[in-house]
């Protein structure tokens, strides 16, 4: 994994599936290092990339729980190893506050599933996109490092991920990145900057490992 990926105070959570109880844990949990890990159980072994969630805390984070007469997620936090947080412990909660100042709810779309498709990488978000930003490769930038090349000899030096197109698929919440010369590599980083289907920005960081590219 990335060297700028830190490491937590505890284990970080780990989310198989993308059905309700996923995409929920997946849209409300967050942590002072702690990040979601989305799974491509399409390659053997299984392959994937975190992706830090946009909420922090003042201590470490473990032992997430979701409370099932209110629906809203719990936290124990306790400073360990490995940490910049500034507070010994914590008691949170983790809760649906109503979105907007004027009551309107939005949706930000979140990163939920991740698949190495041949050419490049399919990403799936929580809710619909913008076509026209998510489909700009300008708003699309990445490196990667440690690329495996045919005979099995590893290149350690960072390039630039040779992003080529980024296509929105009909359900309008997954996109197909393409990139030049795909291959098997210890460590990528991709990095987006669009917008919601509803006009909201969404940033973005993931990092990961291709084990295996179809």
């Amino acid at each position: 994994m990335n060297e700028r990926i830190q490491l937590p105070a505890s284990t970080d959570v780990l989310i198989v599936g993308a059905g309700p109880v996923g995409l929920t844990l997946a849209a409300s949990l967050a942590a002072e290092g702690v990040r979601a890990v989305l799974i491509d159980k399409q390659a053997e072994p299984w392959q994937g990339a975190v992706w830090k969630l946009p909420l922090g805390f003042s201590s470490g984070v473990m032992r997430a729980r979701v409370n099932p007469k209110d629906g809203q997620v719990y936290l124990c936090d306790l400073r360990g190893w490995s940490t910049n947080a500034v507070k010994d412990g914590q008691f949170c909660r983790v809760r649906y506050t109503g979105g907007e100042p004027s009551g309107v709810s939005r949706r930000v779309p979140l990163p939920v599933g991740f698949e190495v498709v041949k050419g490049g990488v399919k990403l799936t978000f929580s809710d619909p996109l913008d076509r026209k930003t998510a489909e700009d490769d300008e708003n699309w930038t990445g490196e990667w490092a440690n690329l495996v090349g045919k005979a099995g000899a590893i290149k350690s030096a960072k390039e630039e991920l040779p992003i080529s197109a980024v296509r929105l698929l009909d359900d309008r919440k997954s996109v197909i990145v393409s990139i030049d010369k795909m291959r098997p590599v210890s460590n990528f980083t991709l990095q987006y900057r669009i917008k919601g289907a509803d006009g909201s920005p969404v940033t973005g960081e993931l990092h990961g490992t291709i084990h295996r590219v179809p």
